[in-house]
């Protein structure tokens, strides 16, 4: 009798010591290539590492992969065979089946998601060069947004305002520069060159916003550059980077609303990523092998210091909030950059490596919520 309640209370006392981890919630990403020669593979596992499982597998997948915001669906990408053109699919979670968006001859990518989960915003190159389009996830139907035939666009997941009233992006701009070079003039352009010998092409982004129905506008022009723009999840500012006369990369957060602009402090140097409530600021910064995460407070500017990661030569990648906006979950590259994999990271510094497995990269999460009631 005395062995079976020191039984009952030792596994009291395990469950007790366990992380409290929602069954429902799991995290979706993916598995292989890096070089590796491993098949590249969908993949979802618990939110605390455990029960892994393939979602979907294929040799020449593309690593762009989307999850729906209901997560029921995966939007990816799938060169085709000795081919340049590439097809967007979809891949239902729960039954496993998927769905062709996309057929045709051209190049199809960066597939991500309107929060209604009805549509898809992606790049193709079907009118000659590379355009954002939209497709309806049951009618299959296209719609044009952009149509600047002198500038490369760049679209991300998180791309779509929550609010679905704008998609922010980036267009590429070209600045070329000529070194004099004699008998250019005499050759001119007959010997089918583009550029004059001596060209210097130099490219540089701009973040545009544009409406659904294809009305677009620069997000600010104080800057030469602006990259990486994020939403805030109350769709009211944006941070991005911009670059100054002076060369100097910084960060910003701009006021849609008020359309008011303001400097983040300067120890902000790498990525930034919103709280899921808005208030805070989790940003990186690498330093002498080392990957230091800190948080901010939105409104005072306060931050502190949650981890430094030291013996680490590249940077994290796909840096997510859990929504309960305790942890962080991220893919770490092995310094000999041979393999990758997912991490999470509590606010307080505690750091856990979730997959852990030797000579396969796992990468790219996306953070997969499941309420009680059973629906996504």
């Amino acid at each position: 009798m005395k062995r079976i309640f020191l039984l009952i209370t030792l596994c009291m006392v395990l469950v007790g010591c366990r992380e409290e981890v929602s069954l429902s919630d799991k995290i979706v990403f993916l598995a292989g290539g890096m070089g590796t020669g491993k098949i590249l593979t969908i993949c979802i596992m618990n939110a605390d590492g455990r029960e892994k499982k393939i979602l979907m597998e294929r040799v020449s997948m593309r690593g762009d992969i989307s999850l729906s915001p209901d997560g029921k669906k995966i939007a990816f990408v799938i060169p085709k065979p000795r081919q340049e053109n590439t097809s967007i699919y979809l891949l239902d979670i729960e039954t496993g089946d998927q769905k062709r968006l996309t057929d045709d001859q051209f190049i199809n990518i960066m597939p991500c998601w309107s929060p209604d989960n009805k549509k898809i915003p992606f790049i193709s190159n079907r009118d000659g060069n590379h355009e954002i389009y939209t497709i309806d996830i049951e009618g299959l139907t296209t719609k044009r947004l952009t149509n600047d035939p002198n500038h490369r666009k760049f679209i991300g997941n998180d791309s779509w305002s929550p609010d679905g009233k704008k998609i922010a992006f980036e267009k590429m701009f070209i600045e070329e520069s000529y070194t004099n070079l004699p008998g250019w003039e005499q050759i001119g352009l007959k010997e089918g060159h583009l550029t004059p010998p001596g060209t210097k092409t130099t490219e540089y982004p701009k973040i545009y916003l544009i409406s659904p129905d294809g009305s677009e506008e620069l997000l600010t022009d104080n800057f030469l550059e602006t990259y990486g723009s994020k939403w805030s999840p109350d769709d009211k500012k944006i941070l991005f980077t911009g670059k100054n006369i002076k060369n100097e990369y910084k960060k910003f957060m701009l006021d849609i609303t008020k359309n008011s602009l303001e400097k983040l402090p300067d120890k902000i140097e790498g990525k930034v990523i919103w709280s899921p409530d808005g208030r805070k600021i989790v940003f990186v910064n690498y330093a002498k092998n080392s990957i230091i995460f800190y948080v901010m407070d939105v409104e005072t500017k306060a931050f502190k210091q949650i981890a430094k990661l030291k013996g680490m030569v590249h940077p994290a990648s796909f840096i997510i909030w859990t929504p309960d906006g305790k942890k962080l979950i991220f893919s770490l590259v092995s310094p000999d950059g041979k393999n990758a994999d997912i991490y999470s990271l509590t606010l307080d510094g505690k750091l856990k490596n979730l997959t852990n497995t030797p000579d396969l990269p796992e990468t790219n999460p996306q953070w997969l919520s499941i309420k009680k009631n059973g629906e996504k």
